[in-house]
């Protein structure tokens, strides 16, 4: 009997720039060898040619890595010498990974939400309570998040923490539709919440007033980005942050006790830090001149400092343009988006925001087999990787060639000998 304990079915790999991902799977096996094999859910959803990867069991338990392109696959592994010895998983996906992060109007209007339809547009189950929203206490043991994968629908809201799916499901349909690869979103959106709040919560900072009945003590609204960052990207990967925030710090911005222009960067860049990649893009989204009624102007000065001088910061929706106001939004056409017609509208914001270039330009955190090599090899490995990389970020792509790695080994060892050479050739001449 042979029993694949992972990936789990429906996860998404984060895809690196060349449009492939590294996909671990283990699992239990009663016989000497088994055979993985990827094969495209449906003609058109990937690459119908991955060649099928033999791996030894060892104790009852087979584990091995396959580098798959990009697609939509269903995973079979079979015992080599009995053909009816088999496990299967289905849509094990390789593609595109996103986090969502704002305020209301990125986790939506409750009143309306519409599911995904394609099968490729996929999130994990969220962790909150439908009869109890803002109740965000399962956030705080990791261990218990739940690892159910499946299509963008109200039944599983978008994990780990958004309920309501709002326009979510057919803008990942969209993006599906353009890259033809499996898009996978978590959501750490949640209304009412501020940028300042969430730097407050990083530097355990009181906020000063009781905010929902006390849930910053969970660490919200900062809880789900740890939740994605800390958990589940570090199984699956992650493109980028689509992000709209700022609208609420209004208040702070205009009494001169919050510069965005700081706040937002430390933010950002803490969640690298967790993330274990400096290089994650994320997108800075500006507020309406007249958000929710109130003058937002100095706040969208100061969110466009952060576009200009943080690295691998991209433009988001711009709602101080003319356009964005109507009758699909409440407050006079400033307020949330409502409806139908305001999904249709915020996803259309969207869709024209994400450019090609926010896929082709940025640079992946992505999920890499750890080493196998021999401990002399890790040995040099890790002392040239403490030069070239501090803890908290990946080496260089080109450091992680094997063939690289063994070559600056061999010059690390020649130089050290060479020393040691001088040094006692310089000894003997002294001692004459």
């Amino acid at each position: 009997m042979i029993t694949v304990t992972y990936p789990y079915a429906g996860m998404v790999f984060q895809r690196d720039n060349s449009g492939a991902a590294y996909v671990n799977v283990r699992g239990l096996a009663d016989c000497a060898e088994v055979s993985i094999q990827f094969t495209p859910v449906q003609p058109g959803w990937g690459n119908a040619s991955v060649t099928p990867k033999k791996v030894r069991v060892d104790n009852g338990q087979f584990n091995a890595w396959v580098k798959v392109p990009g697609g939509d696959y269903n995973l079979k592994v079979t015992d080599t010498t009995n053909a009816g010895n088999s496990s299967q998983l289905a849509q094990i996906g390789v593609g595109e990974v996103l986090l969502l992060w704002g305020h209301s109007f990125v986790a939506g209007d409750p009143g309306y939400n519409q599911d995904a339809v394609d099968s490729r547009s996929r999130t994990v189950k969220t962790q909150r309570s439908a009869a109890n929203p803002n109740e965000p206490s399962r956030l705080e043991n990791f261990n218990s998040l739940p690892l159910e994968f499946g299509k963008i629908s109200q039944d599983i809201g978008i994990g780990p923490f958004q309920v309501n799916v709002w326009m979510w499901g057919p803008f990942a349909d969209e993006i599906v539709k353009r890259l033809n690869v499996p898009v996978l979103i978590y959501s750490a959106a949640f209304g009412g919440s501020s940028i300042n709040q969430n730097e407050k919560i990083i530097k355990g900072q009181p906020f000063g007033y009781e905010w929902f009945n006390g849930i910053e003590k969970y660490r919200m609204p900062y809880r789900p980005v740890e939740a994605v960052v800390q958990k589940y990207a570090q199984l699956t990967g992650l493109r980028g942050v689509i992000a709209e925030h700022g609208g609420n710090d209004q208040g702070p911005v205009l009494a001169g006790e919050v510069n965005l222009a700081n706040s937002y960067p430390f933010v950002i860049n803490h969640t690298r830090k967790l993330l274990g990649w400096d290089k994650l893009i994320w997108t800075v989204s500006l507020e309406g001149n007249a958000f929710l009624n109130a003058n937002a102007s100095l706040v969208n000065d100061q969110l466009k400092q952060v576009l200009s001088s943080l690295p691998y910061a991209y433009m988001g929706i711009d709602l101080s343009l003319p356009d964005t106001v109507g009758s699909w939004r409440d407050n006079d056409g400033t307020g949330h988006f409502r409806g139908a017609a305001g999904a249709e509208k915020y996803k259309a914001l969207w869709l024209n925001a994400i450019k090609p270039d926010f896929f082709t330009a940025s640079v992946p955190y992505v999920i890499n087999p750890p080493s196998e090599k021999s401990e002399l090899t890790t040995l040099g490995s890790s002392l040239l990787a403490n030069i070239v990389s501090d803890s908290n970020t990946p080496a260089p792509r080109w450091y992680q060639s094997e063939a690289v790695q063994w070559g600056a080994l061999v010059v690390w060892v020649v130089g050290l000998v060479s020393l040691a050479g001088l040094f006692l050739l310089k000894t003997l001449k002294t001692e004459k």
